[in-house]
């Protein structure tokens, strides 16, 4: 037996590993792969989707399952499957349907297991897509609605986003809930879906207690991931509140090696 047989890691991708998906820092790289031999198990957990997700595989050592569509799914790039999914119940379609009749410039992406269509484009979602380098269909609500729904993300300027938040909320939404993943995000998850409730069932697939689990974020989807877990840290970039449900603030930014400087923490306890 491995050191680190029994202890699962988890960090958010976009803002706490790197700050460009193109520049991950060497140094998480290199501790990463140190925590792996040594038994770790090592995951990313992120608001992206499947497809949007894929680069990782060969370029961030993993050595579970990772937790995608914001705690939704969780998905093994080793076997190209789905281990466990979540949908968002029906009465999502009409929130969005209402969503898309009261706000002209809202952007709007449907998530469906690997599959992204797009029911409204807006410049956030352009930019957004081309970040992220997946495929899309550009498609009406009617050629979706008979699918199952992994997430929804809103898209629009910071402050036109904030009356569609207000909106959506005001209406009736059992069994959703809504969360700001940036300035310009909105999502709409399931309720009690999170990446705090992946990383647990995370852990308990792999046979891991919860005293054993650490995490680490930088964003309000985040939260319940570093509260779940048996220490949860976050990068100084950090909104204040969210650093103070932290057990564990780093020095170090996110391109200065953040995820590299927690690894480290945790390998000296």
């Amino acid at each position: 037996m491995k050191r680190f047989d029994d202890v699962l890691v988890v960090t958010d991708l976009d803002g706490t590993l790197y700050e460009n998906q193109n520049d991950i820092p060497a140094v998480n790289i290199n501790t990463i792969n140190r925590f792996i031999e040594c038994g770790g198990k090592f995951a990313v957990s992120t608001g992206r989707g499947i497809s949007a997700s894929r680069f990782v595989d060969g370029l961030v050592p993993v050595s579970c399952p990772v937790i995608v569509n914001n705690g939704h799914t969780l998905y093994d790039f080793k076997q190209n499957k789905i281990i466990f999914t979540e949908y968002l119940p029906e009465i999502c379609k009409s929130i969005v349907d209402l969503a898309l009749q009261q706000f002209d410039t809202l952007g709007i992406e449907v998530y469906s297991d690997e599959q992204i269509f797009v029911l409204r484009m807006n410049e956030i979602i352009k930019q957004h897509l081309e970040y992220e380098r997946v495929d899309y269909t550009l498609c009406q609500l009617a050629d979706v609605a008979n699918l199952s729904w992994s997430k929804v993300l809103f898209t629009d300027e910071a402050r036109q986003l904030k009356p569609v938040h207000r909106f959506v909320t005001e209406q009736p939404h059992p069994g959703l809930s809504y969360v700001d993943t940036s300035a310009n995000y909105l999502e709409i998850l399931k309720e009690g879906v999170n990446k705090g409730s992946a990383l647990l069932k995370l852990a308990d697939t792999l046979q891991i207690s919860k005293h054993n689990t650490y995490a680490i974020g930088n964003y309000y989807n985040d939260l319940e991931m570093i509260q779940a877990a048996s220490i949860g840290a976050v990068v100084p970039e950090a909104p204040a509140d969210l650093r103070d449900c932290a057990k564990y603030i780093c020095n170090h930014t996110a391109q200065e090696g953040a995820v590299a400087e927690f690894l480290e923490f945790i390998m000296g306890k």
